[in-house]
């Protein structure tokens, strides 16, 4: 995945909403700081932190990952438009809110940025619709994959650019 959007350095803000016991952030953090970013992690849930740090046996505190306690579509504050560069979406899972995150967190994304997530085929659940509904409005910005890995994992990937062929 990495590859399929990244340039050497080019990872500069990689965000993290919903954290649950860490195993995302391991992969995540891994990723981010490979390739010179760092990881912004955020959850309702305060004890996600400490979670995350067990599952990764942090003792200490990277420098390349910051945990923050607040609400995803709160959290959007935090960053300027065009700033990140992976969004990974794994929280409440329900249409409205996910409809909710992606409109907080879309112009917060890189031009060559890319949205990813989790439980896109979990039963019941909205996040199928309204990543869809993103694609369809934002088109021909992303291209969406879905892998079928535990519930489904979609990545919304920038679609090349074409190089400019001059005659």
């Amino acid at each position: 995945m990495w590859e399929a959007i990244s340039e050497p350095g080019s990872f500069a803000n990689v965000v993290e909403l919903g954290v649950s016991k860490g195993f995302s952030t391991t992969a995540l953090l891994a990723g981010a700081a490979a390739a010179g970013g760092r990881l912004v992690s955020y959850d309702v849930d305060p004890t996600c932190e400490e979670a995350a740090r067990k599952t990764m046996g942090l003792t200490g505190k990277p420098e390349e990952w910051t945990f923050r306690h607040k609400p995803s579509i709160q959290a959007a504050e935090d960053f300027t438009d065009g700033s990140v560069s992976l969004l990974f979406l794994d929280t409440v899972h329900t249409l409205d809110a996910t409809r909710a995150e992606l409109a907080a967190w879309f112009p917060k994304i890189h031009p060559q940025g890319a949205i990813v997530g989790h439980d896109y085929h979990l039963a019941g659940a909205g996040v199928a619709q309204a990543v869809g509904e993103l694609e369809k409005a934002t088109a021909p910005r992303f291209r969406l994959q879905v892998l079928p890995h535990d519930q489904g994992l979609f990545m919304l990937l920038p679609t090349p650019i074409e190089p400019l062929v001059v005659p």
